[in-house]
């Protein structure tokens, strides 16, 4: 009779929060890998001892201090809520009222830096 194979599950999901489930029931996706090749761990065989194995690897080690060492995009966003949302309104309707009275794209602008 063939051996059933292990299943990614909530148990291992809180267990081992930086992996979700993967494409099948008996895989699980590292979210610190994601963007590289194999970061779908297969877990049919050992469970979280092929986890644990993804995670003590080189590749593991590299993403992961790339993560910690960059910041997170949204820091550099204007929040639709701020207060500062009116004022970026008025900037870039005033960039474009500027393009427009000077007949220029906006590649050709020379004066743009003192508007900015």
């Amino acid at each position: 009779m063939p051996k059933g194979r292990c299943k990614f599950t909530d148990e291992l999901q809180s267990k081992y929060p930086c992996f979700r489930a993967g494409r099948v029931e008996w895989e699980a996706e590292c979210m610190t890998c994601t963007g590289t090749p194999g970061t779908y761990i297969s877990i049919a065989n050992k469970g979280s001892g092929d986890l644990e194995i993804h995670m003590n690897s080189e590749k593991h080690f590299r993403n992961f201090r790339g993560e910690t060492s960059s910041e997170k995009l949204s820091k550099y966003f204007v929040k639709s809520n701020s207060k500062l949302d009116e004022s970026v309104c008025a900037a870039e309707g005033t960039l474009a009222f500027h393009t427009v009275a000077h007949h220029n794209s906006f590649k050709s602008m020379d004066c743009t830096y003192k508007l900015l």
